[in-house]
């Protein structure tokens, strides 16, 4: 028998004599060697391997093993390991593939957008349960186009936004433009009906007409829109996606209010009111103002300000319950509100009545509104700023009420917060509201028309923006 056999295995067997010891030199050597490995080592040489490589080292270098000889030890077997750089395992990301092929940073952003957009657009959404899935949506991004790019667009629009320029695009941004244009047409020219009319494509339609609009391009928003009305009549509304119909109803109210056009994309809704939907007693302790105590109110206009202050008292008592009306149900609700009082644009003849159908317009549009959002629909500001212009509140203390909530509510969506461009609201509030604290002010929001959303800190910075100048004149 040869005194050493190496196995194709790894194993080494060595040959003993009588007493257990090796027999010859070199058997000696060969334990030696194996008994050293990973302590007499050169400086510098890399540590041994254990023969379980590590994530880290999979991912970074790969371990080459060569035999070298220690202290002029011929054959001994001490091994040097040699560190052979390996490029990095890709990340999760790199491995999502949009429809449009854009790098990592926007690809995350566009992700992110998807996934937390529609939850967190308002304040008054968190007393909501809202549909969380986005299954459809993530759909989209893989496999249109168009769809993609749209977000890339209101991403770099918003951008803008924030900046300050709102009128203008820049180039990077009217560059996303004309490519998300440019993918939309060749969607719309597919002679599949799948592809022309799918909820991917109608979404990014309702995108572009609702950017119009925030640029004050009431052209584009009605080219637009002359599309969506042609694609929803072969399309019925109820078909689509539950958010794109959110989305397109939204837009029956933006568009309205900022050009005084009344052509509604959707069919009406059945009349109803929220009582039918069995909501329950009154949930609100505050005794509301009746809309008589103002004057004379036209009939279709109380009907519509007695469901509005109902269902707002429904939304809060969610928030001292800590239970959640559906999502669905609200929009649905405060759609019918405002399809109707849309309709009576140009069709109430008393100041009163006009003044509280414009004030529940103005409250409807405060639910889009967003900290950022600098938008101001000039329809709706020109048509609220005569109305409380040509009003007397001095008539009784209620009527003072109401003119505090159309200021705080107006100047909250539909006017400018500077006080030196709509002078007019700081005369009227220094002449006509009384000079109240914040905590009394809430409630007499409340005994009108009011949410009380949680965060929402807009109602008590707008009150404290008219108080400051207030106290400023006094001082002064």
């Amino acid at each position: 028998m040869a005194s050493v056999q190496k196995l194709e295995v790894g194993f080494v067997f060595v040959s003993l004599d009588s007493s257990g010891k090796p027999n010859s030199s070199k058997d000696r050597r060969l334990i030696r060697s194996h008994c050293m490995r990973g302590k007499n080592r050169r400086i510098g040489v890399a540590g041994q391997s254990t023969g379980i490589p590590s994530i880290a080292t999979c991912g970074s270098a790969m371990v080459a093993q060569r035999e070298i000889d220690v202290d002029g030890d011929e054959g001994a077997g001490v091994e040097e390991v040699e560190m052979i750089p390996l490029p990095r395992a890709p990340s999760q990301l790199s491995l999502v593939k949009l429809a449009v092929d854009v790098d990592s940073r926007m690809k995350l952003t566009v992700l992110e957008f998807v996934r937390f957009s529609p939850e967190t657009l308002t304040p008054v959404k968190l007393l909501l349960d809202c549909d969380t899935s986005y299954s459809a949506r993530v759909h989209w991004l893989f496999h249109n186009p168009a769809y993609v790019q749209s977000i890339i667009l209101v991403v770099s629009a918003a951008g803008e936004l924030i900046d300050g320029r709102m009128l203008s695009m820049s180039p990077r941004t009217y560059g996303h433009w004309g490519q998300t244009i440019m993918l939309l047409k060749a969607q719309l020219s597919s002679s599949d009906v799948a592809v022309s009319l799918a909820d991917a494509t109608i979404d990014v339609v309702a995108t572009l007409a609702l950017g119009a609009c925030i640029r004050d391009d009431y052209s584009e928003a009605k080219m637009h829109i002359a599309g969506l009305q042609r694609m929803t009549r072969i399309r019925p509304m109820l078909t689509l996606n539950p958010r794109l119909i959110c989305k397109i109803r939204h837009l029956n109210l933006i568009y309205p209010v900022c050009t005084g056009s009344c052509d509604l994309l959707c069919t009406p809704p059945l009349p109803y009111s929220p009582r039918l939907f069995d909501l329950g007693p009154h949930p609100c302790a505050i005794k509301h103002h009746a809309p008589s105590v103002y004057g004379a109110v036209d009939a279709r206009v109380s009907t519509i300000f007695h469901e509005t202050q109902y269902y707002a008292c429904v939304i809060n008592n969610t928030y001292i319950t800590r239970t959640r009306r559906s999502e669905s149900e609200f929009d649905t609700i405060m759609f019918s509100f405002q399809h109707r009082l849309l309709r009576l644009d140009n069709d109430v003849d008393d100041g009163v009545s006009e003044l509280l159908r414009l004030g529940l317009l103005a409250f409807l549009v405060s639910r889009f509104h967003c900290g950022w959002m600098t938008k101001r629909y000039p329809y709706l500001a020109n048509k609220l700023r005569e109305s409380c212009l040509g009003f007397n509140f001095q008539a009784n203390p209620e009527s003072r009420e109401l003119l505090r909530w159309l200021l705080i509510v107006g100047a909250m969506s539909v006017f400018h917060v500077d006080l030196d461009v709509e002078e007019w609201m700081w005369v009227k509030w220094r002449d006509e509201v009384d000079d109240i604290g914040w905590e009394e002010a809430n409630a007499q929001l409340n005994r009108i028309v009011w949410i009380d959303t949680p965060r929402g800190k807009g109602p008590c910075d707008t009150f404290e923006t008219f108080n400051s100048r207030r106290l400023k004149t006094f001082s002064g």
